[in-house]
Parts: structure tokens; C-alpha cells; sequence
């Protein structure tokens, strides 16, 4: 091999060796940015979720202090409304299953008898025990907290205590035990049964 041949070789091996070595860092780049994608993405996701959750928390809320208002309208007006009552009791005195498992999860201070007995009311009233509503209530569908509440209305208000809503009551508990109890199981909503508990709730 001549020393021109010698030379272009040389020239050609360093060359090479310098594409190597910007395709390193390349790709190099290349990785920390997809980190970064991905954490950014990781970061934006919780972000939504929680903005969710926070939203759909909302919701009932804004209906209850809706029902609260049509009560105060329909009392101004002198109208007899019973199935505005049976809402209007539950505005005030009725389940909200969300805030309930916050306030009892986080209690503190307490005796060991009350809180047994607060759990044991939590339990009769939304058919769900307290330790599997602090794990999942708070991202449950929307349908499974609103059958819940129903539960603890329909077991609570003076209402649905009365003789003539026997029957009505029984239907709406029986229901209202199906969905929270597929829920549990990891079974999908049934359609039907949602729309006659809120058909035979709401008169």
C-alpha cells in the first residue's frame, strides 16, 4: 500500500470514527429526551386524573344544593310535593357516601366503641364496609357512589320509613345492593337495573 493509500485510509477511518461517535451521542440524546417525554406524560396524566376526580367530586355537591333550593322554593309557595320531600330529606339528611369515607378515614380522637359504632352505621347504611370504601370509593364510577347514597336515603330518611313506601323501599334496597355488589365483584353495570333504581327512587 502506497503512502496515498496509506493517508486516505487513515482520513477515512477517522471519519468514520467521528460519525460514531456523534451517533453515539445522538442517540444518547435521543434516550434522555424520551425520559423526559415520558415523565413529562407520567406528570400530565396524574395531573388529569386528579382534576377528574376532583371535578366529578364536585357534582354531587351542586345537585344536592340544587335540591335543597327547590325545597326552599316549593315550601315559599306553600306547594305539597312528596316526591320533592323524599329529595329534599336527602339533600340535608341523606347518604353522600365521598365525604363520609373522608371524614371517618381520617378520624381521630375518638373512642374505640364509637368508632366501631360509626363503622357498623357505615356499613348498614351504604351496604359497603369502611375499610373497602377508603381503597376504592374515591375512583368508583360515578354509578356505584350514587347507588350508595340511594342505600343509605332509602335506610335512613323518615320518608321511606313510611308504611305506604314499604314496597318502593325493598325494590330500591334490593337494586341498589345489585350494582354495589357487581361492582365488587369486577362485573359490568347493567343498564337496566341502574335506570329502574333511579326510576323507583325518584317516583
Amino acid at each position: 500500500m502506497n503512502d496515498n493509500m496509506k493517508t486516505l485510509v487513515n482520513i477515512n477511518s477517522h471519519t468514520l470514527t467521528q460519525q460514531l461517535t456523534q451517533l453515539e451521542k445522538a442517540v444518547k440524546s435521543l434516550a434522555n429526551q424520551t425520559k423526559f417525554l415520558a415523565a413529562t406524560a407520567s406528570a400530565i396524566s396524574k395531573t388529569v386524573n386528579a382534576h377528574e376526580i376532583e371535578l366529578r367530586d364536585l357534582h354531587p355537591v351542586k345537585a344536592a344544593h340544587d335540591r335543597g333550593r327547590w325545597c326552599v322554593l316549593y315550601e315559599w309557595a306553600g306547594i305539597r310535593n312528596d316526591g320533592l320531600r323524599a329529595l329534599c330529606d336527602a339533600a340535608v339528611h341523606g347518604g353522600d357516601i365521598t365525604t363520609d369515607t373522608r371524614l371517618l378515614s381520617s378520624l381521630i380522637d375518638e373512642s374505640e366503641e364509637n368508632v366501631e359504632a360509626l363503622r357498623a352505621a357505615f356499613r348498614e347504611h351504604y351496604g359497603i364496609d369502611l375499610k373497602t370504601a377508603s381503597g376504592n370509593i374515591a375512583i368508583a364510577p360515578p354509578y356505584v357512589v350514587e347507588a350508595c347514597d340511594v342505600l343509605a336515603d332509602v335506610r335512613s330518611l323518615g320518608f321511606w320509613r313510611e308504611s305506604e313506601q314499604q314496597l318502593r323501599r325493598n325494590a330500591i334496597e334490593d337494586l341498589g345492593r345489585q350494582i354495589v355488589n357487581d361492582w365488587l365483584r369486577g362485573e359490568k353495570l347493567d343498564g337496566q337495573i341502574l335506570l329502574k333504581l333511579r326510576t323507583e327512587y325518584r317516583g
